[in-house]
């Protein structure tokens, strides 16, 4: 509308037309402008429709929108963020492919039919317009967009940005905040780099084939194809991989490695509200249950790798305003879904969580049950990182006498909670008490998993920490060492495990004033962090 010359009062329309309409002028033609209802065919050809009712001497029809598609090379080149993309014949084609008049057909596309060309006083107008442009000093189509009054707070969303501003990243890039601007956090440096035009004062057109593919097309070619769009609106647009939703991944392998696929914003934006304009809980639990499927253990390799990737597919979930209804219905899928949240350092969503699980869990199983245990445990470790120590406490008081009960004191589930507990005595300056759990805690799991084992590794790795507090810096670096070899043969020289012991060694000859030795690990470490 900022576009026409001259505003018209309303006219009567036909009474079966429900269409509203804004009239006007541009240069001395006369312009009716109607917005569809929701995207699709259909409406548009009810619009269409209708408004041939009311205005009859219509000459000829526009479609204009904001495209779906990704940015891509062209003859032209880069189509890019405040291009205009102009249909127009091209060889055998008329302009614009309809996906409805065709067929795919292992991996190509054959067409059984095809659209009117648009007529021949448009055609010739179009490109008298881009050749007397070609030849101007100044851009007419900058001049004319310069008429929208972006300096209005409610058009400055329709303000371009500037060619420099068009950032794209790789599809499996996390981004630092959902929704804001990459310049509130993103990391330039991963940057797809691409080339740039000099002059922002110039607005590119590219002329060639529009290809319309309806969501009604691809449900009746495949079926499967368009349940799985209409699953997306539940996972976020960006490194969807296979791997993630294959009905047959194995859960045995938690690790999504497969490569993922990225939905442009807009098209993603479309599915959640017009494909989906009715929560599916159906759908949200599954995409809930494959998210929570594949959180890997923190003591699996590379573990944080697969966790980054699925992060923004949970924060999707937990955008839904329905999300609780969901979570009671999959409570199965809480407890790794804490633990997806709280590796990440987000205590405030797996707290969250985990509070969640354990209220379903002690309505469903009982106070007493393993999972509501395993629970509680995982909150207190919540509560402890949070700094919030008397209610972890309270939590592993809670924990440990339940699993004496059940299991007895020697019960590896037992053990956890004694080293957890111990841990917690050492944040707050216990110190006795902390070494009579964690030495109880090392000695049930060497007789029960041995010496190696990871849970074992970590219980000497907080006896360490003990010790470097009593000042005992030998028997600290001791355990430190043994936990560090324990490590690297275990989960390798990368893992998050390895490399904070190798920074705490590094500290830790520091403290001895050994500090060759402690610019060497910290080197090690910091070269590491950089590289994962």
């Amino acid at each position: 509308m900022e576009m026409l010359d001259e505003e018209h009062q309303s006219l009567p329309q036909s009474s079966g037309d429900t269409n509203i309409y804004n009239l006007g002028s541009i240069n001395g033609h006369n312009v009716v402008i109607a917005g569809l209802p929701r995207a699709g065919n259909n409406p548009a050809a009810t619009v269409v429709t209708q408004m041939r009712m009311t205005f009859p001497n219509l000459k000829y029809g526009l479609l204009v929108g904001i495209g779906g598609g990704v940015p891509r090379e062209t003859k032209s080149g880069m189509i890019r963020l405040g291009h205009v993309v102009v249909s127009e014949p091209t060889g055998i084609h008329s302009g614009a492919v309809q996906y409805d008049h065709g067929k795919a057909i292992l991996g190509r596309f054959q067409r059984k039919g095809f659209l009117a060309p648009p007529p021949t006083a448009l055609l010739n107008a179009a490109r008298e317009m881009a050749v007397r442009r070609q030849r101007m000093d100044h851009d007419p189509i900058r001049e004319n967009l310069q008429r929208i009054k972006v300096n209005n707070r409610m058009l400055d969303s329709f303000k371009f940005p500037g060619t420099a501003n068009d950032h794209l990243y790789p599809s499996n890039y996390e981004h630092q905040q959902t929704g804001a601007p990459c310049e509130g956090g993103c990391d330039p440096k991963r940057r797809i780099k691409r080339s740039v035009e000099e002059d922002d004062s110039y607005i590119v057109l590219i002329f060639g084939l529009t290809w319309n593919i309806s969501y009604n097309y691809i449900k009746r070619e495949s079926p499967n194809a368009a349940m799985l769009l209409r699953q997306w609106a539940y996972f976020d647009n960006k490194d969807l991989c296979h791997g993630l939703v294959a009905a047959d991944s194995p859960i045995a392998s938690r690790q999504v490695e497969s490569q993922g696929y990225s939905m442009h914003g807009r098209v993603h934006s479309w599915i959640i509200h017009g494909l989906n304009s009715e929560f599916d809980m159906g759908m949200a639990l599954t995409a809930m249950k494959c998210v929570a499927l594949h959180v890997p253990d923190r003591n699996q390799r590379e573990f944080w790798i697969t966790q980054r990737r699925l992060i923004a597919h949970a924060d999707r979930l937990l955008r839904e305003k329905e999300i609780l209804e969901v979570m009671d219905k999959a409570l199965d899928a809480l407890l790794p879904l804490g633990s997806l949240y709280q590796n990440q350092g987000r205590l405030l969503e797996a707290n969250m969580l985990f509070m969640r699980a354990l209220e379903g869990y002690e309505r469903k199983l009982g106070l007493e049950h393993p999972i509501t245990l395993q629970v509680v445990d995982s909150l207190a470790t919540v509560y402890a990182e949070q700094g919030w120590l008397v209610e972890a406490e309270a939590m592993y008081a809670r924990a440990l006498q339940s699993q004496k009960k059940a299991w007895g004191p020697e019960h590896i589930l037992t053990l956890n909670t004694v080293n957890n507990l111990g841990l917690l005595y050492i944040l707050q300056g216990r110190i006795t008490e902390a070494q009579t759990m964690l030495e109880r805690a090392l000695k049930g799991k060497e007789k029960a998993w041995g010496p190696e084992h990871i849970s074992t590794l970590n219980t000497i790795s907080n006896l360490g920490m003990l010790h470097r507090y009593q000042g005992q810096l030998t028997k600290a670096e001791s355990m430190y060492t043994r936990a560090l070899q324990g490590y690297e043969k275990a989960l390798g020289p990368m893992h998050r495990s390895t490399l904070g012991t190798v920074k705490t060694l590094g500290a830790l000859y520091a403290e001895q004033g050994r500090f060759a030795e402690a610019e060497v690990m910290s080197k090690r470490a910091l070269q590491s962090h950089k590289n994962a």
